[in-house]
């Protein structure tokens, strides 16, 4: 497996359906308040498993390919316990209540089901958040890398051209230099050849 995190992830979630079982199988047992908290807590477990769940699929997505199938694949059978559970628990949320204790029930697990939604809502937005300016700065250093390296060519650049260009003055004088004695040397000649 390739992802540490996910390997973690697994372990947890394994860990809270394996808690979870026992809570939803005492609930057929179980009356009044008992019941009721029974089946908050087990609802809560089963937000926490599915939040697990998430997270996972977060990391199977980004996994190199040769792991993201066998990845995908366990996230599969979780996914299968999950809605097995959260089919049981339904099925025992629906027996034994009264409507009076259904709508107090109801009312309650909406609110904590809605604040739990946005909660993870912003979890989830935070992360795709976090990773995009991840990306971001990854980015911006490799650009700042690129920088570098232009500048550095272009230093190296500059060198060869002041080199070249200190070189061409030399070659400059000395050509005229040469010119410029060959010239003397011809007129003093032109000069000796008169006088005789």
């Amino acid at each position: 497996m390739s992802s540490e995190k996910f390997e973690n992830l697994e372990d947890d979630l394994s860990t809270a359906i394996d808690r979870l079982r026992p809570i939803i199988s005492d609930i057929s047992s179980q009356t009044g308040e008992q019941k009721k908290n029974a089946i908050r807590q087990a609802e809560r477990k089963l937000e926490e498993a599915n939040f697990l769940m998430h997270e996972m699929e977060n990391e199977a997505k980004i996994a190199p390919v040769q792991y993201r199938t066998q990845m995908l694949g366990r996230l599969r059978q979780f996914k299968r316990n999950l809605e097995d559970l959260t089919r049981d628990l339904k099925r025992k949320k629906e027996v034994g209540f009264s409507s009076a204790d259904n709508l107090g029930l109801d009312r309650d697990d909406r609110l904590e089901a809605s604040q739990r939604n946005r909660l993870i809502q912003g979890t989830q937005s935070l992360n795709r958040t976090s990773e995009s300016i991840a990306r971001s700065q990854q980015i911006a250093a490799e650009t700042d890398q690129v920088g570098v390296e232009i500048i550095d060519e272009l230093g190296r650049q500059r060198e060869v051209l002041t080199r070249t260009k200190g070189r061409a003055k030399v070659g400059s004088c000395s050509i005229c230099n040469l010119t410029n004695s060959g010239f003397k040397t011809q007129m003093q000649s032109l000069e000796k050849a008169e006088k005789y």
